[in-house]
């Protein structure tokens, strides 16, 4: 990946290699630097149970503001059998607004305007679009990590929120914007997306009605070099 060529994403100006010891909840894991076992911040609410292993290589960040925080480190990635991966949920919104504003994808359309945060119902949706055939499009983006022989899989735990914006997606089709759900896989090595009916088959169900109903589904790839990541290429959707 040729950082000095290309714009690209950059998850941060700095990271620190560290071991991974263990996770002690949802958002808080204890990590190895230098002998030296530290809280870290894992800003992923996943099980991310196949990434997440004793020993593993991980990549921390140094937050900028650090008032009011337990610990001094965000976890943010991870370097598994030489490939690295995001395991930050919070980049995939920054990684499909910076596509979106480069031209990289497709699927909408010329985008005229990019809204955030839209409250829809009872939810907030990631974004709302309108490109240049004045179609209205409410976008949710979801962040993966879990791929198991080249197929990427969502979500890697239940997931009630997700169900939520499904229904709010088909909901705002019915009256008449389109509605696509973004998968962002934070990897390089899925030729292939599905949804995770293992861990949570009524998702899968749901994301299957909807689709039927014509609700887009959408996935793409990332090129990754931590700290540096961007989106590249469109994968296939089996569902």
């Amino acid at each position: 990946m040729d950082h000095y060529r290309r714009n690209l994403l950059k998850l941060a100006e700095k990271l620190i290699k560290a071991k991974f010891i263990e996770r002690l909840n949802r958002f808080l894991g204890v990590v190895e630097i230098e002998g030296e076992n530290i809280l870290a911040h894992i800003p992923n609410p996943g099980r991310m149970k196949e990434l997440l292993i004793s020993e593993i290589e991980v990549m921390l960040r140094e937050p900028k503001n650090n008032t009011n925080r337990k610990t001094n480190y965000d976890l943010v990635g991870i370097v598994k059998n030489g490939t690295h991966i995001s395991l930050d949920s919070n980049a995939p919104n920054k990684i499909f607004k910076e596509a979106i504003q480069q031209g990289k994808i497709s699927e909408f359309g010329v985008i005229k305007e990019l809204k955030p945060e839209i409250k829809y119902g009872d939810s907030r949706l990631d974004f709302l679009l309108v490109n240049n055939e004045r179609q209205k499009i409410f976008v949710e983006i979801k962040s993966v990590n879990l791929v198991e022989n080249g197929i990427a899989k969502f979500p890697d735990a239940p997931t009630l929120r997700g169900l939520r914006h499904l229904e709010e997606l088909n909901d705002a089709l019915k009256k008449g914007y389109r509605s696509s759900i973004f998968f962002i896989i934070q990897r390089n090595d899925a030729s292939i997306f599905t949804p995770n009916d293992h861990t949570d088959s009524l998702f899968g169900k749901t994301l299957r009605k909807v689709n039927s109903n014509g609700v887009e589904i959408y996935a793409y790839k990332c090129d990754i070099l931590l700290p540096y990541i961007e989106l590249t290429k469109k994968i296939k959707v089996k569902i």
